[in-house]
C-alpha cells in the first residue's frame, strides 16, 4: 500500500494531462515478520552475537526479496541478512570485502544452531 501511495504521490506531482493507472498485478506478496521468540530469530541472534560480539539491529525493508516468496508460498521462516555495501541494484554496486567472512560465519553458525 505504501509503494502504491508513493507512486500515486509522484504521478500527482507531475500534473500530467493523461491518466495513469497504478496497479499491483499478481503475484503480490504481503510483508511478513517473525516473532522475537521464533527459533530462527533466537538462533540467528545467538550466532550474530557470538561472531560479532554485539546484538544485531533488526529493521524492516520496503522492498521485496525472495524471502517474501519463501514465506508466502512455502511457509519457510526467513531472515534477510548480508554484507555491508553500497548502491544496491545501481551502477557501481559493491560489497565491502571485510564484511563477507563474518556474514558467512553468522550464516554457518545459524544453520548449526537451527538444525543442531
Amino acid at each position: 500500500d505504501s509503494a502504491v501511495a508513493d507512486m500515486r504521490q509522484l504521478v500527482d506531482s507531475l500534473n500530467l494531462a493523461s491518466e495513469v493507472i497504478i496497479e499491483t498485478p499478481a503475484p503480490f506478496y504481503e510483508p511478513y515478520t517473525l516473532e522475537e521468540d521464533h527459533p530462527l530469530i533466537k538462533d540467528f541472534l545467538s550466532a550474530y552475537q557470538t561472531i560479532n560480539g554485539e546484538s544485531p539491529v533488526f529493521g524492516y525493508g520496503r522492498g521485496i526479496t525472495d524471502a517474501n516468496i519463501y514465506v508466502a508460498e512455502g511457509n519457510i521462516p526467513t531472515v534477510t541478512y548480508g554484507p555491508r555495501g553500497h548502491g544496491f541494484h545501481e551502477c557501481n554496486e559493491h560489497v565491502e570485502i571485510d564484511s563477507l567472512l563474518p556474514v558467512a560465519q553468522v550464516f554457518a553458525q545459524t544453520v548449526i544452531n537451527f538444525f543442531g
